[in-house]
């Protein structure tokens, strides 16, 4: 199946592109918050800090777990990667974002942390994470959206335990 399009002329992957837009628009807030950082109190810092640190856990980190087991998986049998996976390069991305925001953790979890420390890395993996949701609908998707028909992605990537906001 070739450019497949259900009957409303969306394409089959537009269901998780709108789950990327509610990741973006967070991570526009979470930019938000890094910038007002440094005129807030400590207390103000700390509690930032941690919010931030919750939703990368609990919402990036988990979505990107279940890319790799479900949608990643479904992305390299369909554009035939045999032994090199097409989404290497993605999954290692994944990596880089755990770590970050496993250092992110660490210094919101410190008695005293620096504000500017955190912030720092903050920016660098919000420029990571807003790069890797471009490629991912830019090179990623497309395999999908054209190779799969709508009823198709709902059976082999939504029903595969979709983790939902």
């Amino acid at each position: 199946m070739s450019g497949s399009r259900g009957a409303s002329g969306q394409r089959p992957t537009d269901p998780f592109r709108l789950e990327h837009r509610d990741i973006e628009d967070r991570l526009a807030e979470i930019d938000r918050q890094i910038a007002r950082m440094p005129s807030a109190n400590p207390e103000e810092q700390k509690r930032t800090m941690a919010l931030i640190v919750a939703f990368l856990r609990e919402h990036v980190l988990l979505h990107a777990e279940w890319e790799e087991k479900v949608l990643y998986a479904v992305v390299d049998r369909r554009a035939g990667s045999g032994a090199h996976r097409f989404t290497a390069c993605m999954r290692q991305e994944h990596a880089i974002i755990a770590r970050w925001t496993g250092e992110l953790a660490a210094e919101a979890g410190k008695a005293e942390p620096d504000p500017a420390a955190f912030a720092r890395r903050a920016d660098q993996l919000l420029g990571l994470l807003l790069a890797h949701l471009e490629n991912e609908e830019e090179v990623l998707l497309p395999v999908l959206d054209w190779t799969m028909t709508p009823e198709d992605f709902e059976r082999e990537v939504f029903s595969k335990g979709f983790p939902q906001r």
